[in-house]
């Protein structure tokens, strides 16, 4: 089920950002160019940078980031891979990451999404706990 599909979920979900490829990652969430340019668009340093510049574009208390290759991968780049990130306001952000293997671009998506979602979960219930 999709997080939008519950009734009343503009309460809890203010806005979302889709940035695809390289360029959006930097000019909407903020992500350094150079950062991109070194360490390419599938990455721990990426993810993380992710979440923080929604975090820091937003009105939210908690963001998600995905990054990965669903496929197929470049030379050198492993489909399948994805790096999640979660971050909140005042706590580190954490880092998770899938290795899905080359499924196929669509079921690539599904399975991330529900990681993000379970991450997200996890990231709630430890910072309500400290």
């Amino acid at each position: 089920m999709l997080l939008t599909a519950l009734e009343g979920a503009s309460d809890a979900f203010e806005r979302g950002f889709i940035a695809y490829s390289k360029l959006p990652k930097c000019d909407l969430l903020g992500v350094s160019h150079s950062m991109i340019g070194n360490y390419g668009a599938v990455n721990e340093a990426v993810a993380r940078a992710m979440a923080l510049g929604a975090l820091a574009r937003s009105n939210a208390s908690l963001a998600i980031a995905i990054t990965g290759f669903a496929g197929p991968a470049g030379p050198g780049d492993e489909a399948g891979l994805v790096h999640f990130a979660c971050a909140l306001h005042g706590i580190a952000s954490r880092h998770g990451v899938e290795h899905f293997g080359d499924i196929g671009r669509s079921p690539d998506r599904l399975p991330a999404r529900g990681d993000a979602r379970r991450y997200a979960g996890r990231r709630q219930a430890a910072a309500a706990c400290r």
